[in-house]
């Protein structure tokens, strides 16, 4: 649904009149696969929000997707979860043998498990650490993997929070030539982040601080997370930054799209604001 809404709302989804290339479209700085270590992002304002009725007294909106029936991937805990403080935010992504699931736990751990695509959803193997930060806030949850079209490459989106960012949310990244890592970093801080306030414009008044919990909009609808590189759009969260965040449950989150600078540059403004009432 996520797809949906970026191809409904963004004329940037039309091929630009030359293709560009993966180091010429994502901002200054030397690039890895052509992700740049500076990228630049201008936001829409909030695409989504809560509309209340007389049922439902609605605070926030973080997520507007239906789901399948759930299936249970694991017979039980994992010894790995329930030795390390749970888990949370679980991502599947698919290469041409394995379903790989990922998943964070909030203390600075985040962990893999696998399965044949023949086996899917069932035979996961027991949960591995995939990398970890003394820093449960630099590596904290939200994880998103996705394959970079026509490279050998993926990437991994991890939100953080931390000094470097004044303790707001934001995107470190890593890339690997495989799902089974080694990840090497890209950005590290909330001083030179992915996506984060540092990195992040608006037009006009800012009307989030954070950059949270998301996707990139992807370039096809299938178990292999591909994006296209030559136009990146990331769906996020954020709040005012003038909201009571003492009980989490009761943050007024908004849904907005990140589109990267030369998108938005190519492809007109970012989309405006539509009701949260209706269907994709």
């Amino acid at each position: 649904m996520v797809l949906v809404l970026g191809t409904a709302l963004c004329s940037c989804l039309r091929p630009p009149s030359q293709a560009p290339t993966w180091a010429a479209n994502l901002g200054a700085g030397p690039a890895t696969a052509g992700l740049s270590a500076n990228p630049s992002w201008a936001s829409s304002g909030p695409l989504i929000i809560p509309v209340s009725d007389a049922a439902h007294d609605l605070v926030a909106v973080k997520d507007p997707t239906k789901w399948t029936p759930p299936s249970a991937f694991f017979a039980k805990r994992p010894a790995i979860v329930e030795q390390d403080g749970g888990w949370l935010d679980f991502w599947v992504i698919c290469d041409s043998q394995s379903c790989h699931l990922f998943f964070s736990n909030d203390h600075g751990r985040w962990c893999k498990s696998k399965t044949p695509i023949a086996k899917f959803p069932y035979g996961f193997s027991d949960p591995v650490v995939v990398m970890q930060d003394s820093e449960a806030g630099r590596l904290f949850e939200a994880c998103n993997v996705y394959k970079i079209n026509e490279t050998n490459k993926y990437l991994a989106l991890i939100e953080a929070f931390d000094a470097s960012s004044n303790w707001r949310r934001y995107f470190r990244s890593w890339t690997s030539d495989s799902l089974e890592g080694p990840w090497t970093p890209l950005h590290e801080s909330g001083a030179s982040p992915f996506a984060g306030k540092h990195n992040v414009t608006f037009a006009g008044t800012a009307w989030s601080d954070d950059i949270s919990h998301g996707e990139l909009i992807r370039a096809g609808h299938d178990e292999t997370m591909a994006i296209d590189g030559s136009r990146l759009q990331y769906l996020y969260q954020g709040f005012v930054p003038s909201a009571n965040t003492s009980n989490y449950n009761a943050i007024p989150w908004q849904l907005g799209l990140l589109t990267l600078r030369y998108c938005a540059a190519a492809c007109g403004s970012p989309p405006g604001r539509v009701s949260g009432r209706g269907r994709w």
